[in-house]
């Protein structure tokens, strides 16, 4: 099935663009032909159209890894909120969504609690994985980082489409399975808690006689297996309903799905 590329009428490209950005589709929100569509759009369009753009970096961000980047993009799209869907600024400059009720249409406003359900779900993964960098040692936060990839590479159909039709170059992320770009990921994760923390640095040696990128991966697996949801946020009160980002459900899907058949055939 092949994602489109174009937008749809102006009468629809907000609910299109929110629900792209719900889904970890940036590159439909940053792409100058939507700016093209959402200038000669409806007011309310252009209205929105600076807190899209602002969350579509944050998610830029994630993808590339730069989870410090991705957090201030977050924080200043709350800014642009609505006071009834902003919390206070918990002590580090960025303001953080409020969890409200799942939206039950398609209008404007629920548009924009569309937003601050995705803002919510983004900062309150990046809160936790805050506090569980506090906990973990290096070689956790590069299993964190090829987690982090995996969601946003090769098991994002976004990605994918991107890079059969030759646009992941437009708003790139780092090559897959690669272990230097997988350290810069780590040393991100590991500097969330530590801000002066050295960097996370593997050998290509190390890399080798660890098994390469395929053992590091079929460790992550194993460990997702365990888990009982895609998201740890969606154990948190109200957030049955926040959509999870497909990448993730995928990942988690695979991990399930591998773990049952090694139950079932071992």
């Amino acid at each position: 099935m092949r994602v489109a590329e174009s937008a749809p009428e102006p009468r629809s490209v907000l609910l299109w663009a929110v629900l792209g950005l719900e889904a970890g589709d940036f590159r439909r929100v940053l792409d100058p032909h939507w700016r093209v569509v959402a200038v000669l759009g409806s007011s309310d369009l252009a209205v929105m159209t600076p807190l899209l753009l602002t969350v579509a970096h944050g998610l830029w961000a994630l993808a590339r890894g730069d989870v410090l980047r991705a957090k201030e993009s977050f924080g200043s799209a709350v800014r642009r909120l609505p006071k009834a869907y902003r919390l206070p600024d918990p002590g580090d400059g960025c303001p953080r969504a409020a969890l409200r009720p799942a939206p039950e249409s398609d209008d404007v406003d629920d548009a924009v609690a569309r937003l601050a359900r995705l803002l919510w779900r983004e900062q309150h993964g990046i809160d936790r994985l805050t506090i569980r960098v506090k906990e973990i040692e290096p070689a956790d936060a590069f299993l964190e980082a090829i987690g982090q990839e995996a969601t946003w590479t090769t098991h994002d159909i976004f990605f994918l489409a991107a890079v059969r039709d030759r646009r992941h170059t437009r708003f790139p992320v780092p090559t897959p399975r690669q272990r230097k770009a997988l350290c810069e990921r780590a040393t991100v994760i590991v500097r969330l808690d530590r801000p002066n923390a050295g960097p996370v640095d593997l050998s290509s040696r190390v890399w080798r006689m660890a098994g390469g990128y395929e053992a590091w991966f079929a460790e992550l697996i194993a460990y997702l297996g365990e888990a009982e949801s895609p998201a740890p946020w969606r154990n948190a009160r109200g957030a049955e309903t926040v959509p999870v980002r497909p990448g993730c459900q995928r990942l988690w899907e695979h991990a399930r799905g591998a773990r049952g058949d090694r139950i079932a055939w071992t």
